[in-house]
């Protein structure tokens, strides 16, 4: 999620995956454009650099204590 402050001060939050209407297109008229193993290739990707995030957390934490 991606929190973001309006002029307004409130805040708004996007959902991590969102679709963008550029020019009013009917959906079926994109539907070419697709790309379906991209959207699978960048879900790999993240959940890869999570799982490589909380590895070095925990290869750190015993680094730090020495």
């Amino acid at each position: 999620m991606s929190p973001a402050t309006t002029a307004a001060d409130t805040t708004v939050t996007l959902h991590r995956r969102f679709m963008l209407r550029v020019a009013g297109l009917p959906a079926d008229t994109v539907q070419a454009l697709r790309a379906p193993e991209t959207a699978d290739w960048a879900a790999r990707t993240a959940a890869e650099e999570d799982r490589l995030r909380a590895l070095g957390g925990r290869l750190s934490d015993p680094l730090s204590a020495a």
